[in-house]
């Protein structure tokens, strides 16, 4: 998650979004803030979606809008 990015960046020395939302929090930068979880929730709302047409596609026992 968030925090275990925070550590890895933390640990290796490399900025990335995890030392961005770091110094956001720190700074109280909101706009930064709700930039980063906006990118966050499409990029997870992105991948759901992908999931869940594989998934249509690996098992045809499971198709949307039919029950």
């Amino acid at each position: 998650g968030i925090s275990s990015a925070l550590t890895i960046e933390g640990l290796l020395a490399v900025p990335g979004t995890g030392y961005y939302l770091g110094n956001a929090l720190l700074d109280r930068d909101l706009p930064l803030l709700q930039g980063i979880f906006l990118i966050i929730v499409v990029m997870l709302i992105i991948s759901l979606a992908i999931i869940e047409i594989v998934y249509g596609l690996l098992d045809p026992r499971v198709r949307g809008g039919q029950g």
